[in-house]
């Protein structure tokens, strides 16, 4: 979370909650694809907690060459 707020994509990462969660989007029909979380994570090699976690079905779409470790 730290890097969000670091790096101004709150409102980003606010777009792609909108997107995903609200019903009367008119995007919401459509996931968010690779190109919109490339504007996000470009510049990094791995993800964790929130609000990455929001969206794993999303991001393993996105990346499905991706390695994924599960903690629980």
């Amino acid at each position: 979370m730290r890097e969000v707020g670091k790096n101004n994509h709150a409102g980003l990462w606010t777009d792609l909650l909108i997107t995903k969660f609200d019903p009367n989007n008119h995007n919401s029909s459509s996931p968010p694809s690779r190109d919109d979380f490339d504007v996000i994570l470009s510049q990094y090699d791995g993800l964790a907690d929130y609000p990455a976690a929001i969206f794993a079905t999303e991001l393993l779409n996105a990346y499905p060459e991706a390695a994924v470790i599960l903690t629980v």
